[in-house]
């Protein structure tokens, strides 16, 4: 199928080395055969694909993923790379555009649940619920591959274990702030889908989850990591939009107000009137934040900022100087 709308990706993502998970992503998207192909066609050699395949037997989606790793860490290949090598095959990039956004989640579980860290019980009850997909599950996650593959040994024939250990490794990160909504995301991208998650926590008590992240080394992360990601894109933003139909989506979607408006429109230049937004927005709740990146994903010139932002990693010092500033 040709996807005639899609311009493919922006020149600023292309210029980008795909991160492992979109590596992940673009491996479960391709046929074998399609990207056995593509792979030789950006110069890997024959031999290390039998190599893979002999090395993995009957495991074909972790040898599309170690073959697109190999490409990235022997050569590093960035977007442009896959692109031209798509295009050379006349095959569409949209397979580019399709690993760069994440699946959006309609969720069912309470956001004062989403925004906490999940308990070790929440932990021990999904495990057994994830079933064979410990390696995406991981990567997903944020775990190298050299860890999962030395979970996976220690842990051979004992799939519970596995997923048990990828999830606490990952939440010992520091990275990101481990929530159940970075958990339920990765679940609906790995197309496992977050039921399993709802069903496991739809009888917690949100203020339990909160008293235990403060009696346990978890607390750093009491602060709302929406406000840290516009904060460190805040540059980008007063310096890249056009603010216009940003604010009537934010006004219709009562955001912000009419005089909202007017008080952005104040501004003198595009940069103070931006300046004026984002003072506001960084004053605004969750619901507020995820209604400014909708805003910016209905205009496709926007789409590679949101995306941007939403995946800004945020680390504890990243959130400890942000309490000071808005102090």
């Amino acid at each position: 199928m040709f996807f005639k709308s899609c311009l493919g990706l922006s020149e600023d993502a292309l210029s980008q080395i795909p991160s492992n998970s979109e590596l992940l992503r673009l491996s479960v998207n391709c046929e074998t055969c399609m990207l056995h192909d593509l792979a030789l066609h950006l110069g890997m050699e024959e031999m290390v694909w039998n190599d893979m395949e002999y090395n993995n037997p009957g495991n074909t989606q972790l040898v599309k993923f170690l073959t697109l790793m190999h490409l990235k860490e022997n050569d590093e290949i960035t977007f442009t790379e896959l692109d031209n090598g798509l295009r050379e095959m006349e095959i569409t990039t949209h397979k580019l555009c399709v690993v760069r956004r994440r699946k959006q989640v309609k969720s069912n579980i309470p956001d004062d649940i989403l925004d906490c860290v999940p308990s070790d019980e929440i932990l021990d009850r999904l495990a057994p619920l994830v079933g064979k997909i410990v390696f995406q599950l991981g990567i997903e996650l944020g775990l190298s591959v050299e860890d999962l593959e030395s979970i996976k040994e220690k842990w051979e024939r004992d799939l519970t274990a596995q997923n048990k250990e990828v999830l606490f490794t990952w939440r010992k990160g520091r990275t990101v702030k481990p929530t159940i909504r970075v958990l339920e995301q990765v679940l609906v991208d790995i197309g496992k889908g977050a039921r399993c998650l709802k069903e496991v926590v739809k009888d917690v008590d949100p203020k339990t989850l909160r008293a235990v992240e403060m009696v346990t080394d978890l607390s750093d992360w009491n602060f709302p990591l929406y406000k840290v990601r516009l904060q460190k894109n805040y540059l980008k933003i007063i310096t890249n939009i056009q603010h216009e139909n940003i604010v009537d989506h934010l006004i219709a979607r009562q955001v912000v107000s009419v005089d909202d408006g007017k008080k952005i429109e104040s501004g003198k230049t595009p940069q103070e009137k931006n300046r004026n937004l984002m003072d506001m927005m960084l004053r605004k709740n969750e619901m507020g934040f995820y209604e400014f990146i909708k805003a910016l994903r209905k205009d496709s010139v926007y789409a590679d900022l949101a995306d941007q932002i939403e995946k800004t990693d945020v680390t504890s010092r990243d959130m400890a100087t942000l309490r000071k500033c808005l102090k």
